[in-house]
């Protein structure tokens, strides 16, 4: 046990190891990568789960210009202070529009985590400095974000759209599991990191997380699954709505929606039975409930 720790202390994470650098390396839906060939050309709000590459091509993208990067949550004060004296500043030849480079771009990290108070004063920001700033932000919930915020970006959102894309997606984060595991020559075959992809997508940073913990420990676990497996079950348990029901699974299980359904079998009932016993008596209208959203 001693070595597994010592190894994960000094090993240096994959998310960030193997993280791309040009947006062609990047595995994302061709509408997103046609769309970021172009640059930092308008306001752009990157939204989607987490893991699926927003911060990575926020960094691609922001790379060949001065920029500032900062977490939302830090409030008004960072955004009257650090921003405001960044924007103001003039760069060399920043007023050339032929050249791209010098436009200047403050990048907001967690933008869903804004409050509505540092969100109305950014706007202002925004139409102050529309000249010569660009302003790039990254979110997983886009609700979180007012209206009137949400009109002055372009919205990109990542979650995969249909079915092509989700088999578009999944087949390059295979493609990039494979080469990891054979860069750093792991004992694993490549049936098993399928699994990791299907159990985990559409995050690749915890498929990646899982593939360097089978690394470190030199097994394949199934706890990551057991894990959805309990999230699901607990959340039909707690008693919250079809909607939410389907909204969770829509966010988590986009391209295995018919495996999450059939999880509603036996399992389910050992489930109950183990851990919350006294409620054996609600099921008949649990199932009822879980039917529900079935043919949404």
């Amino acid at each position: 046990m001693q070595d597994i720790i010592k190894k994960a202390q000094t090993e240096r994470l994959f998310w960030e190891k193997y993280r791309p650098m040009t947006i062609e390396d990047m595995a994302l839906p061709e509408r997103i990568k046609n769309l970021a060939k172009h640059g930092i050309v308008t306001n752009m709000l990157l939204v989607g789960p987490p893991g699926i590459g927003k911060s990575t091509l926020a960094n691609i993208l922001t790379m060949p210009h001065p920029f500032i990067k900062l977490n939302s949550k830090l409030g008004v004060d960072v955004l009257r202070n650090e921003v405001l004296t960044f924007c103001q500043t003039i760069t060399s030849n920043i007023f050339d529009t032929k050249k791209e480079s010098n436009i200047k771009v403050v990048w907001l990290e967690e933008f869903d985590g804004a409050s509505r108070t540092m969100q109305d004063e950014l706007r202002a920001f925004i139409e102050q400095f529309e000249k010569t700033v660009r302003f790039i932000a990254t979110a997983n919930n886009l609700s979180k974000i007012i209206e009137p915020m949400q009109s002055r970006f372009n919205v990109v959102d990542f979650t995969p759209k249909n079915q092509d894309e989700i088999k578009t997606v999944k087949v390059e984060y295979l493609k990039r599991l494979i080469k990891i595991a054979e860069t750093e020559k792991l004992n694993i075959q490549p049936e098993q990191i399928k699994e990791i992809v299907k159990s985990n997508f559409p995050d690749l940073r915890k498929g990646m997380s899982v593939l360097q913990l089978t690394h470190i420990t030199g097994s394949v676990s199934s706890e990551e699954q057991q894990s959805s497996d309990v999230e699901i079950y607990s959340l039909i348990s707690n008693g919250v709505s079809a909607a939410e029901t389907w909204n969770y699974l829509y966010a988590n299980w986009l391209d295995r929606l018919d495996t999450a359904f059939t999880m509603f079998d036996k399992r389910y009932w050992k489930w109950v039975e183990e851990n919350k016993p006294n409620e054996l008596s609600k099921m008949p209208n649990r199932m009822i409930k879980i039917s529900q959203y079935v043919d949404v």
